[in-house]
Formats: structure tokens, sequence, C-alpha cells
């Protein structure tokens, strides 16, 4: 089985965090401790990359707690949370250091400022959750900041 392939066991303090990403739930469901909305991201990046996750480069943008960072350093992937909100961000420092992630870091910034001469590019960059709360001129400059960072093109997408 491919570490990829793993349901890693977490605490319960981050069974929460990760079943109710998305919910509005107390209970996290131990049969499926890194909740499906998660693992469906993560499935996409194996789905698409050219490379086993833990090889992979990912700045997740707009991270909040950390719950995609989190699962994808679990497979090994080298791991930048970004967010504006250091509150939010604290959360999944707290679950980093309680996993020993070391391939897991976070960092405040406004997503809006991130581009490839502040971060460098990744192989994947997370666009979760962010875009409707940006105003019309950001989104486009957020994007075009994102599709540079972006190493690899997905295939198919046709670009002008």
């Amino acid at each position: 089985m491919l570490n990829e392939d793993i349901l890693f066991p977490l605490d319960n303090q981050t069974l929460n965090l990760f079943a109710s990403k998305g919910k509005e739930t107390e209970l996290p469901d131990p049969f499926n401790p890194n909740a499906a909305p998660v693992r469906r991201v993560l499935q996409i990046v194996r789905d698409l990359a050219k490379k086993p996750v833990s090889q992979l480069s990912v700045l997740d943008l707009a991270c909040g707690e950390g719950v995609y960072a989190v699962e994808t350093a679990l497979r090994g992937a080298q791991v930048t949370g970004v967010d504006g909100r250091k509150e939010r961000m604290n959360t999944g420092k707290e679950v980093a250091e309680r996993l020993g992630l070391k391939n897991l870091q976070f960092e405040q910034a406004d997503v809006r400022r991130v581009s490839i001469a502040t971060h460098g590019q990744f192989d994947v960059v997370y666009v979760l959750g962010i875009l409707y709360h940006l105003d019309a001129p950001d989104v486009f400059t957020t994007l075009e900041n994102v599709r540079t960072m972006s190493r690899e093109r997905v295939p198919g997408l046709v670009e002008n």
C-alpha cells in the first residue's frame, strides 16, 4: 500500500477539525477520519500530478485551519499554508506539531500579494474557498499569480 493511500491515525481534536470541515457537526466519523471533501481533493491531486504526492510541493492559499495542508503533508508533500488570519492558522500549526509534520509550514500573508516573486513555484496550488471573498480585480490578479506559481499546467487547459 502506498503512503498516499493510508488513513493516518489522528487524535480526537484533529478528527473533530477534519470532520467539521465544510459541514456543521461536532462529532467526527471514526471510520472516515479525513473527511470526504478533503480526501476528494487529494484524489484529484493524485489523478493530475505527474509524480507521487510525496514528491510534490504544495501551496495552500487561504488555508484557514490547514485541514487540506495537513492531509497533504501527511502524504509526504512539502506544504506551505498561507492565510491572512493568524488565529485560524494557529490551529493548523498545533495539529502539525502534534503530528510531527516537519514538511508543513504556515505563513501569515495576504493571498492577494502572494506571487512567484514572494513564494516561488509549486507543483500544486490550492485555491479553495477564497475567490468569492475577493473583489473582481483582486480575483484576476490572484488567479494570474496562481498560474505563474504553478510549475505544470493542467492537461487540456487552454491558455491565451
